[in-house]
């Protein structure tokens, strides 16, 4: 018999099986034990009873026909994905589609290696979907960001899905699609100031909603964004119970994982600190989908080149290979550095340049 999660969520498994995933213990406490080789008839009883119990505890949002597609795309974050996944795809009726950006459904390799198989392509992805998501990236989300084909797709599934997501810097392909103007929306902490480019106020939360877009903060949020978007679609009561079904409760081994939890002492995110109080470039992401990348700027009305192989936009801020900023002409030809940089802003030390690389993917600089 093959048993899957949503099978023992349903009850099917009996009490045994069912009392660890859901808080049912008083209703399944009425149900009579059953015989050690029950019948068909006996079998269909007990699911009946089984079903009935949930009912009463999950209401009317037991069962659901959500349409849900999460793309996905050569190097994106998987937990991002892999996390609201799992709720979403615990969802009694809800049909979960994994889009690929591809042409085909190869298997397709999250930026630490991990590959999954995606179920379908853009261009065969159901049209109407009740939730389209994004997960975030580094260079995957910057090669997104400047895939036409992928934005384009993008922006027509959310002019009709009634929820608009996405995770960690997911956010990011969101704006550059022009679904975050207006809209309250998180990140990925590095990337997070980043938003108001695109018109969103960005917000220092786990996961944000604001009308139909819920945004959640980096990786790990992606846990406390599925439950969240779970009790929108099926009740706070189905939320909980997937809550127990995954045993989440979070107790981690020592404080961290915010700039405001972090010990000073460690390294690179003491870094990231000096940096943003220097003005220097700290978080990077594509302009024109090629190898080389911007940075953004703490006042967010500058953009940084790091690796000069194409023009930089006039008026925009530069920065050569040894992490000397200045400003732009945008005289520039493509695959030649950028002859139209000044050098007479400030440099970045081996430290500063250290930690920028770690935290935008920047070789150069």
């Amino acid at each position: 018999m093959n048993i899957d999660r949503r099978f023992l969520l349903g009850g099917m498994a009996g009490t045994a099986a069912l009392a660890p995933f859901l808080a049912l213990e008083r209703a399944m406490a009425q149900v009579p034990a059953a015989p050690a080789n029950p019948s068909v008839a006996e079998q269909k009883a007990m699911e009946a009873r089984h079903m009935d119990a949930m009912n009463k505890v999950l209401g009317p949002g037991l069962w659901g026909q959500e349409q849900i597609a999460m793309l996905v795309y050569p190097k994106f974050t998987a937990l991002d994905l892999v996390g609201p996944h799992y709720f979403f795809a615990c969802m009694f009726g809800a049909k979960v589609h994994l889009v690929t950006t591809e042409k085909d459904l190869t298997p397709v390799a999250s930026d630490l290696g991990l590959a999954i198989a995606p179920t379908i392509t853009m261009a065969d992805c159901p049209k109407d979907l009740d939730l389209v998501f994004v997960p975030g990236g580094t260079e995957g989300t910057m090669a997104v960001m400047n895939n036409p084909a992928a934005i384009t797709w993008l922006t027509d599934r959310a002019s009709r899905a009634k929820h608009i997501t996405s995770v960690c810097t997911g956010s990011m392909i969101l704006g550059k699609a022009g679904l975050l103007r207006g809209k309250r929306a998180t990140s990925h902490w590095v990337a997070r100031p980043v938003l108001a480019d695109f018109g969103a106020t960005p917000v220092d939360e786990r996961v944000v909603t604001d009308g139909k877009v819920t945004t959640g903060a980096g990786v790990s949020a992606g846990i406390d964004f599925g439950i969240a978007v779970v009790a929108a679609l099926r009740g706070r009561a189905y939320a909980e119970a997937l809550m127990l079904q995954a045993e989440y409760a979070p107790e981690p081994p020592f404080p961290g994982g915010t700039m405001a939890t972090t010990p000073p002492a460690v390294g690179r995110y003491d870094d990231v600190r000096d940096v943003r109080a220097a003005g220097r470039p700290v978080q990077g992401y594509c302009e024109n989908g090629s190898r080389e990348q911007f940075l953004i700027v703490p006042d967010h009305t500058r953009l940084v080149a790091l690796d000069h192989c194409s023009p930089v936009a006039s008026g925009t801020t530069a920065c050569d290979s040894n992490g000397s900023v200045g400003t732009s002409r945008g005289t520039a030809d493509p695959g030649s550095p950028t002859s139209g940089s000044s050098v007479a802003g400030t440099s970045l030390s081996a430290r500063e340049r250290s930690s920028v690389a770690a935290h935008g993917a920047v070789r150069h600089c």
